[in-house]
């Protein structure tokens, strides 16, 4: 039979054990959030240059449309 001190002992290295696995687990899931947050912004960079580009062309269309419509009427 064991005694109570090496129970305690044992008790002692398995609540270590645990809050050591516990710790490597959140260091494990904040390194992965800050990764995928990381890649998020890598993402929406090119997703917002690309939107912003469309709008300058839509602007530029709208703009040469306008222009060809006045060049009709002036050689009417």
């Amino acid at each position: 039979m064991h005694s109570k001190k090496e129970v305690a002992e044992v008790r002692k290295k398995i609540r270590s054990l645990k809050s050591e696995k516990d710790k490597m687990a959140r260091q494990c899931i904040e390194a992965a959030s800050g990764e995928m947050l990381d890649l998020a912004n890598r993402d929406v960079k090119p997703l917002h240059r690309l939107k912003t580009k469309l709008f300058i062309a839509q602007l530029e269309l709208k703009e040469m449309g306008q222009v060809l419509k006045c060049s009709k009427m002036a050689t009417r």
